[in-house]
């Protein structure tokens, strides 16, 4: 299988940590720049947490590489550290993590992306877009495709009875992490508005 160049790129906040992976370098370079870029005009593949404050003040760390893959590979945390490896088949990739890495968190990408571009956020849970599927603590968490059939959609009643909870469990959520560090988790709080306003609104609509 033809190998395909990845450029990734990593910027550390605390205990939180956003990838990204791109197929085109000067795209990569691009996004480089956007988060690190002030005052240089060429951006370098071999970054190791060179500390910088980022938009919103905070002191950060970035790091940055390039990597071989064989049609699939993955961006992750480890000890702290982002990691990037490449790998042919998806089933090796499970099995890399299943085995080699019980304490960490990422996502596993194919090869070539789609809109040559994919990201990963980490902090207490994992995102990603563009993944085939997350991972946290040597499990994989396999992406479940939703049909758009009838019988896949779920009724009015049976979203709110699954989620009659969710808003408690969000409000706390957000509550930690406002209380931990906003401007860390400044993405993951919006994310969990979103998320709590959607639930609110579907319970008002049930009265």
């Amino acid at each position: 299988m033809a190998k395909t160049k990845i450029f990734w790129i990593a910027k550390k906040i605390d205990d939180t940590m956003q990838m990204w992976g791109y197929n085109n370098k000067r795209k990569a370079e691009e996004k480089g720049l956007e988060i690190y870029g002030v005052g240089i005009t060429d951006f370098s593949f071999r970054l190791d947490g060179e500390e910088f404050e980022d938009e919103d003040g905070n002191e950060a760390f970035i790091y940055s590489g390039q990597i071989d893959s064989f049609g699939h590979f993955l961006l992750y945390r480890a000890d702290g550290m982002p990691k990037a490896i490449g790998l042919e088949q998806e089933r090796a990739a499970t099995e890399y993590v299943e085995a080699e890495l019980p304490s960490s968190a990422g996502a596993c990408f194919p090869a070539k992306l789609k809109g040559g571009s994919c990201d990963v956020y980490m902090s207490s849970a994992v995102e990603a877009n563009g993944a085939l599927w997350t991972f946290e603590d040597g499990e994989v968490n396999e992406k479940k495709e939703t049909k758009t059939t009838m019988r896949h959609i779920p009724t009015f009643e049976a979203f709110v009875n699954e989620n009659k909870t969710a808003d408690a469990d969000l409000e706390q959520e957000i509550e930690r992490l406002e209380a931990e560090n906003p401007k860390a988790y400044k993405k993951e709080i919006s994310r969990l508005k979103v998320r709590l306003s959607a639930v609110n609104m579907f319970k008002k609509l049930k009265k």
